[in-house]
């Protein structure tokens, strides 16, 4: 029996379980810098940054919960959410990456400090991120939006609404 020939001179394999939304965990991953200390909309990112927490796991329960600072943070509770060290995002989106996720919900003030080695990191492990964006700086929400893949929310978590069950529906509507 011949061989068939392959039709194509480079062809991608790609694992079907990373196009599964449904079967693969939503991975929530939590700015925890010193930046997020600041005040957006009366209030400081962090305090708003764990009510979006709140609505996210109240909504859908994520599987797994990152913080992430000068390094991974470990999450017990939504109080250790709390501003410390800077915000450098590539070492705790390769954990994350690890668990194969279905989708990836980012909640940030968007001063990411080594976005452009995150940008790599989703480009090469074909990510899906969405964005949640706490603050007002116009600058960093752009930011935000190039690193992001998938949706990008610039509202208060208290108006995200039903918009949540959106983002993490593993579907687009």
């Amino acid at each position: 029996m011949k061989t068939p020939k392959p039709q194509h001179a480079l062809a991608l394999v790609v694992n079907p379980d990373k196009m599964l939304a449904n079967v693969n965990p939503t991975v929530l991953l939590v700015d925890c810098s010193r930046s997020m200390a600041r005040s957006a909309n009366g209030q400081s990112r962090y305090m708003a940054a764990r009510s979006a927490v709140r609505r996210i796991m109240k909504d859908k329960q994520p599987a797994y919960v990152f913080g992430f600072s000068d390094s991974v943070v470990k999450l017990e509770a939504i109080s250790d959410i709390e501003p410390r060290g800077g915000t450098w995002l590539a070492a705790t989106l390769r954990e994350a990456a690890k668990l194969n996720p279905g989708r990836l919900i980012l909640v940030t003030d968007g001063e990411i400090a080594d976005s452009q080695t995150c940008a790599c990191i989703i480009r090469d492990e074909m990510l899906t991120i969405d964005g949640i964006f706490i603050g007002t700086d116009t600058e960093a929400f752009n930011a935000l939006k190039d690193l992001c893949t998938g949706e990008v929310f610039n509202e208060t978590p208290a108006a995200l609404g039903s918009r949540v069950l959106l983002l993490t529906s593993g579907r687009r509507e």
